[in-house]
């Protein structure tokens, strides 16, 4: 009895395998990535279906909420985003020693020369960039406390 069950289920197994390969050839033209897929995943990014609606996000910021404050589409600004990324020299880290004046200091000079680089992808004023990005630095922070206070 214990034999057949066994080998009944072996059968089924097997049976479920070759239906399964059988299907794959029928179905290989939706398995074939499409070239705006296929970029996307090569270049780390998303397909614009993809992000429609939820707001662009790399590495913490989120193209769509400064889009909005810079009167912006999303697109443009992911876009003048991703210029500058893959334009820019990756800033030094501080010294293992420095002390927080000297990591503050290093961090608000990235932050600078990101919003002049930024604004000048955008062609407009690096004022309005700067201001932006820091309002939008404010509210991350201001949610960021205000889960803290909830747990």
């Amino acid at each position: 009895m214990k034999k057949k069950l066994i080998a009944g289920a072996a059968g089924v197994v097997l049976a479920s395998s070759v239906a399964l390969v059988a299907a794959l050839p029928a179905n290989a033209e939706t398995l074939t990535p499409t070239a705006e897929s296929s970029s996307a995943s090569e270049t780390g990014g998303t397909t614009s279906e993809h992000r429609a609606g939820h707001g662009h996000r790399s590495k913490g910021f989120d193209a769509e909420a400064l889009a909005t404050k810079l009167g912006l589409t999303e697109t443009v600004v992911a876009d003048a985003v991703s210029a500058v990324r893959e334009s820019a020299e990756p800033a030094p880290r501080p010294a293992s020693d420095a002390t927080e004046e000297e990591r503050t200091a290093a961090r608000d000079a990235h932050r600078s020369a990101f919003a002049t680089a930024l604004a000048t992808e955008l062609k407009i004023d690096e004022a309005t960039v700067t201001s932006a990005l820091t309002d939008l630095r404010a509210e991350k922070e201001a949610n960021r406390e205000e889960r803290q206070s909830r747990h």
